[in-house]
């Protein structure tokens, strides 16, 4: 709100409280200007406004270049009032007739774009939108100018977003060959959510199978989300064109999990909460970026059968009348109860990064291939560790009358 002069009141009142707005909504309000005498004017305007903005400092050997950008996404005027003006024949200019004393309201409206990106603050660079309401007055005077911020919000909606209800799995193994290329050891990996969108302050259901065949142990098993912020921007001397990236990585929860004894299967289930005040992932961005990633890790007694995994992972809003994200009881069981393993002499000694698919499920390999092998995965959810030593001695024991004594 402004008070100049002989104006008690210029301010920007937005249709809603807080200000917040979808991609593609029609954002309004008013002008509200009331004053205690006539006040003589050209035209009231208002200027909406998105852009984001990002400025660091480079470190180099010789010097501290700055590093800057801007991107505009929204920029529109709108007149909402105007006043026909009367030419003097003196050296003022054109004259604007005169707005009477009293209260005075003008309402305005803009549709945003679907493809804008939503608010962000960062710690090297910022995405605002902004509606600003102008006072045009005659004799060549400064305009009066009063201004708020709104914000944009994406949402996702899970009645049309098939990303959200599906799973991430993502699996990985390793493998040793023995008794003349034959696999007799091996180290499996799975990792699985409960969906693939979630909200800040929600829950992240994650379950990890391993199944340990190989001598050594697993001491234990980590889970980390991590958030990825890159910035670009040119340097600031003029012909500068090529951009340069400003990344900050940062943890945003992890959790620790129990070991696996050799020849033992596991599986664990953990919750990760994800805070409330998390940023949204942001994509439709030339400047700023934000992406997510869950890393599940299994560590050996013995290096060389050390795991990792990758998940990716989407954080959004969701609709108001959708109530908090967690609350929903029929998304699909993340394992089904009847699966169960599959005996070591069915796998290829050749694969070593395999992807283990599920009906349903969008599932990514520790490598990025696209290899893959049906093998299933068993023990119910909950149930105990299974050994397998019976099943091994029993495959040891058909070697051995075959005549293999090793190589």
């Amino acid at each position: 709100m402004t008070t100049i002069g002989n104006m008690q009141t210029f301010e920007v009142v937005m249709d809603r409280l807080p200000p917040v707005y979808h991609p593609g909504e029609v954002v309004g309000g008013e002008v509200k200007l009331e004053l205690n005498q006539s006040m003589k004017l050209k035209a009231i305007k208002v200027i909406f406004q998105g852009q984001a903005s990002v400025e660091w400092d480079e470190l180099t050997w010789t010097d501290m270049p700055k590093m800057a950008g801007t991107e505009v996404y929204l920029e529109e005027t709108k007149t909402i009032f105007s006043a026909a003006g009367a030419f003097s024949k003196s050296l003022l200019g054109p004259l604007g007739s005169s707005l009477k004393k009293g209260a005075h309201s003008f309402p305005f409206e803009c549709t945003l774009p679907t493809d804008v990106p939503p608010t962000f603050k960062g710690e090297f660079g910022t995405i605002k939108y902004k509606v600003q309401g102008v006072i045009e007055r005659p004799w060549n005077k400064s305009n009066y100018v009063s201004q708020t911020q709104f914000a944009v919000q994406d949402v996702c909606d899970p009645s049309t977003d098939r990303g959200y209800r599906t799973p991430s799995v993502a699996s990985k193994d390793k493998q040793t060959t023995r008794y003349c290329g034959l696999v007799s050891r091996s180290v499996e990996l799975e990792a699985r959510t409960d969906r693939g969108v979630y909200g800040p302050g929600d829950q992240v259901q994650l379950t990890v199978h391993i199944r340990n065949q190989c001598g050594c142990r697993i001491t234990h098993t980590k889970a980390t989300l991590t958030r990825d912020i890159i910035y670009r921007g040119k340097l600031k001397r003029k012909g500068s064109r090529k951009l340069q990236k400003k990344q900050v990585a940062d943890v945003v929860v992890s959790t620790r999990g129990r070991g696996v004894d050799r020849r033992q299967n596991m599986q664990w289930t953990e919750p990760l909460a994800i805070p409330i005040d998390t940023p949204v992932t942001l994509k439709n961005s030339k400047l700023i970026s934000v992406d997510y990633e869950l890393k599940v890790s299994a560590k050996a007694s013995d290096p060389r059968y050390d795991l990792d995994v990758y998940i990716p992972l989407r954080i959004s809003n969701f609709p108001d009348d959708m109530g908090f994200p967690g609350q929903l009881t029929d998304i699909p069981s993340p394992l089904p109860s009847n699966t169960s393993f599959r005996s070591p002499r069915g796998m290829s000694p050749l694969s070593s990064n395999t992807s283990l698919p599920t009906p349903g499920a969008t599932s990514w390999t520790s490598d990025r291939s696209s290899l893959s092998r049906d093998t299933r995965w068993g023990s119910p959810e909950g149930a105990a560790a299974q050994p397998a030593e019976a099943e091994e001695r029993e495959w040891r024991a058909g070697l051995n009358m075959k005549g293999w004594q090793g190589c």
